[in-house]
């Protein structure tokens, strides 16, 4: 499931130390599932 490995990529990320451009990817991610739940609901 790609949205369950996203989110443990997130919840990872919260714990370890990510590069600069990990973390902008992470947040981009985290904004577009954002956007997709305002759509759904």
């Amino acid at each position: 499931d790609l949205l369950g490995t996203l989110i443990n990529l997130m919840e990872e990320s919260m714990v370890f130390e990510v590069s600069e451009e990990h973390r902008d990817l992470i947040i981009a991610v985290r904004m577009e599932m954002e956007n997709k739940k305002v759509v759904l609901n």
